[in-house]
């Protein structure tokens, strides 16, 4: 007998899967490699935009086992970590991932120095692109001027004047 083999060149940022027999037929399927973006994102008046924040994207592939090598210039070690610094409006693009990669996004140094850190879909599996945004938001404070109970100093002060006016008033309508 013969033996054959069916196979299909390697298309780049495609999986290929073959599927199927000799009697019923073959079926490849090709399937667009996701990209995950991590985005960062600094609220509040007086949040500092220039401000590096660092964030650890962690991947591991659908049977669990860490992600690594370089994907779109992020090198991801031994365990599928990696690090990145971006601030506000800074993005990077891990492009061409297994389908079926599950990603976590972090901040590193979550909810410091008068931020609060919440996440937008920065965690999950992938099967199609994906945006993750780490938002820090700056928790602000109204300076302490010192002036304690101003309203109330201001009314009796216009408290004072109106009765100075009406007395004056007053005396003037007594006077005649």
């Amino acid at each position: 007998g013969h033996t054959y083999r069916i196979a299909e060149d390697a298309v780049d940022g495609y999986e290929s899967e073959i599927t199927g027999d000799a009697e019923q037929g073959y079926v490849a399927i090709n399937t667009r490699m996701p990209s995950l973006t991590v985005q960062k994102k600094v609220e509040g008046k007086l949040g500092d935009k220039t401000k590096q924040f660092e964030i650890k994207i962690r991947l591991a592939d659908k049977n669990g086992n860490p992600v690594t090598g370089s994907y779109g210039g992020v090198e991801f070690d031994s365990h599928g970590e990696a690090v990145v610094s971006l601030c506000d409006g800074e993005q990077v693009c891990i492009e061409k991932l297994p389908v079926g990669t599950g990603y976590q996004v972090t901040e590193v140094l979550a909810d410091r120095e008068g931020y609060q850190t919440s996440y937008e879909t920065c965690e999950g599996t992938l099967s199609a692109d994906r945006t993750a945004t780490v938002i820090n938001r700056y928790m602000e404070e109204i300076p302490d001027s010192g002036i304690r109970d101003a309203g109330s100093f201001i009314s009796r002060q216009q408290l004072a004047r109106d009765e100075i006016r009406r007395r004056q008033g007053g005396l003037l309508a007594g006077a005649d």
